[in-house]
């Protein structure tokens, strides 16, 4: 049986959409036991969920070639060229939302990490995260938090990050945002509440920044990660930060 290939569908302006950030928020938003609301969607970024499901079918209908599903990219650039985001994998029954990096000059999407059922993490550290978000070639308060937002989901944080700082800067993202975020108080505790404050970055010579979680393509013991690790390094050279780039002091 053949394996089916993405098409690589470039919807930029998505970022401004508070339907697309439902989906990318999604395991946040949905009622626990206990919640004072049914519709997680609209009680916190004033969507229906109705309007992100049919969003979502309208997605999954884009017109693609025989054997090819859709993949929709959502991408900010930075001042060297360089891309990032998310893509959102839209293979039949096995939704991804993938951490992504585009090199100047080129179409391909370099995965470097996924959120979802089989999520391949940490992509990035908070601090590389505040640094892709400073050095925007749009540097907009609305597109800086667009920044701060894409990747957040994507982070796994250390002893070092201050979490209260991290709740600030993501307070403050939403409120840039453009979406009409609400009950951000209970919405920012509910999305950093599983976030460890204790993982483990290590600055390796050759490599960068690594991690040891297994699967995670910032180990250098996983397959395909030389590749990414290089690509990463690369994207900060290119805004003038070395391999010893975001030091949680910077």
């Amino acid at each position: 049986m053949a394996v089916l290939q993405p098409t690589i569908i470039r919807r930029d302006e998505l970022l401004d959409d508070a339907r697309f950030w439902a989906i990318v928020y999604e395991y946040w938003l949905k009622p626990r036991v206990g919640d004072p609301f049914d519709d997680g969607e609209e009680y916190f970024l004033s969507v229906r969920e109705a309007a992100v499901n049919e969003f979502w079918r309208e997605l999954e209908s884009l017109p693609v070639e025989q054997g090819r599903y859709p993949s929709v990219s959502v991408m900010l650039q930075l001042r060297g060229g360089w891309r990032f985001g998310v893509a959102l994998s839209l293979y039949p029954e096995d939704f991804e939302v993938q951490d992504v990096t585009s090199p100047p000059d080129s179409d391909e999407l370099v995965l470097v990490g996924v959120n979802g059922g089989n999520s391949i993490l940490p992509a990035f550290r908070w601090q590389e995260v505040l640094t892709l978000a400073n050095h925007l070639a749009e540097a907009t308060p609305a597109r800086r938090a667009h920044g701060v937002l894409l990747l957040y989901p994507a982070v796994f944080f250390s002893r070092q990050d201050s979490m209260s700082a991290v709740r600030d800067e993501l307070r403050d993202a939403w409120r840039n945002s453009g979406v009409s975020a609400q009950h951000l108080d209970e919405f920012i505790a509910r999305i950093t509440e599983h976030h460890s404050d204790d993982y483990e970055w290590r600055n390796d010579p050759q490599h960068g920044w690594i991690t040891t979680t297994r699967d995670s393509l910032r180990n250098p013991e996983t397959r395909d990660a030389p590749r990414v690790l290089s690509m990463i390094q690369r994207m900060f050279a290119s805004l003038g930060v070395d391999s010893e780039h975001t030091r949680s002091n910077d």
